[in-house]
């Protein structure tokens, strides 16, 4: 093999973990692999030198930066001869040598260990690597299954496997006291009724530390009063195995209430949640009309109804609005009085608005027809002419909508009519609410009115009720 350019050598190192003193150090690696380089003639640019120390290549989801690096440095072609201690120490997984071949079936790359070279383009070389790496990956299940069982053998014996939990040693098996007084203080206070919040927040005030010394969160309350240990409960894997041989600070008993506890709270908040972000039910949508604008007033922001025309920016912005419950109750009370004393027999008169509209009616087009001899005589222009005709049109279509007699029939609201109406009335879903509501109501108009104010700041004299004829 010829010698390389300087520029197209790397070097990589990895120790698995830091702990593990049997394992080459990485800097020892850097030292050989430099001794191999200046064997071999290749010298090797200090930003070509990839480490990753106390990362393991047997981990599939472990990361690697320095593996990262170094292929991408491969995948732009700027690596063709890899110095390591042994193919071992850059991969451990066939799916890294597979990558890596790949790279080299297109940039043609050396891989260098203290016993050999391969050419990753030569058929018996990828064959040998191919063998090494399995048993690699093999060698590292066979540990790994070793720990494994090493671990479930000393937690069925009763020791405990793990990080060092809250108001205990190190090695989890015996009581600090200071710190199991605050692990005592943590259940006593949420059983007696106080939240994880308030807890946490008092906790920082006092200076008390956690495990890592940072703040108290809810977070790390509900870890210790989900915590088996502090219950003496002996667990592997989140299942319960027995009792640990360690002193408990918590009774079996007081730890399976706080539990159900925590279940019961969470489902609570869920629930309240739930129901503030759900939409809130406008039980007179399709109803309430503008009495400015003669459009329709719809609700928003969970508090009012207000004109669909408030958001119009061409001169006909309407800001009208009214609160939605006063508004609410003040119809659901003239429904129910109505209900109450609805007698079926002869359609009942006319409203006075139906006549008002049919006047309205009479004269709008009485205009029409002025306006048209005003044309025709050219007093007015075309232009002029079809602008006033369109505006005068529109209102007598808005006009004749409130002159359409709604006669129905008293078979929808039967079952609520009579002396109990309001009782029944209170135990209807929103969506049949808003169905008898427009069944006996045409419209709700809300007006200017006589601004009668009440206690609640409402002007209930703007609102006028519009009442469908019923046979």
């Amino acid at each position: 093999m010829g010698i390389p350019a300087p520029e197209l050598t790397a070097i990589y190192c990895r120790r698995s973990a830091k702990g593990d003193r049997q394992q080459v150090t990485v800097n020892r690696q850097k030292r050989l692999a430099l001794d191999d380089c200046k064997k071999l003639g290749l010298i090797v640019q200090g930003s070509y030198v990839f480490i990753d120390n106390g990362a393991s290549a047997w981990q599939r989801n472990r990361k690697r930066p320095g593996w990262d690096e170094l292929i991408a440095a491969c995948k732009r072609g700027e690596i063709k001869h890899i110095v390591c201690y042994h193919p071992d120490r850059l991969m451990r997984q066939p799916r890294d040598l597979e990558e890596l071949l790949l790279i080299s079936d297109e940039f043609g790359i050396t891989l260098y260990g203290r016993v050999n070279a391969r050419d990753l383009q030569n058929p018996d070389d990828r064959y040998a690597l191919r063998i090494e790496i399995a048993h690699a990956c093999r060698a590292s299940d066979d540990a790994s299954r070793r720990l494994r069982d090493k671990f479930q053998e000393k937690v069925e014996a009763g020791y405990y496997h793990g990080s060092r939990p809250y108001g205990y040693t190190t090695n989890g098996m015996k009581i600090i006291p200071a710190e199991a007084e605050i692990v005592r203080e943590i259940f006593r206070r949420f059983i007696d009724g106080e939240g994880k919040g308030r807890i946490a927040a008092d906790l920082n005030a006092r200076g008390v530390p956690t495990v890592k010394g940072v703040g108290w969160t809810e977070t790390t309350i509900r870890v210790i009063l989900r915590s088996r240990h502090v219950a003496g409960i002996n667990a592997y894997h989140g299942e319960e195995i027995g009792v640990g041989k360690w002193p408990a600070i918590i009774t079996r008993t007081r730890w399976d209430f706080a539990r159900e506890l925590l279940t019961f709270r969470a489902a609570a908040a869920r629930a309240e949640q739930a129901k503030r972000k759900a939409p809130r039910s406008y039980i007179l949508r399709g109803l309430v009309m503008c009495g400015k604008c003669g459009t329709a007033m719809t609700g928003c922001s969970g508090t009012v109804y207000r004109c669909t025309r408030a958001t119009r920016q061409n001169g006909t912005k309407c800001s009208r609005s009214m609160q939605a419950g006063p508004l609410e109750e003040f119809v659901q009370d003239a429904a129910i009085r109505l209900l109450e004393n609805l007698v079926i027999g002869p359609a009942r008169a006319r409203t006075g608005a139906v006549e008002a509209a049919e006047k309205a009616i009479e004269d709008d087009e009485r205009q029409l027809a002025e306006l048209h001899d005003m044309w025709i005589s050219k007093e007015i222009d075309t232009a002029e002419y079809r602008q006033d005709r369109r505006t005068i049109q529109a209102r007598i279509r808005e006009n004749q909508k409130k002159t359409i007699v709604r006669v129905k029939s008293p078979d929808a609201v039967a079952d609520l009519i009579g002396p109990d109406a309001k009782t029944k009335w209170k135990a209807l879903t929103d969506e049949r609410k808003n169905s008898v509501l427009r069944f006996l109501f045409s419209a709700v108009i809300i007006s200017d009115g006589k601004m009668v104010r009440f206690p609640n700041g409402v002007d209930y004299g703007r609102i006028e009720i519009e009442p469908n004829e019923i046979a």
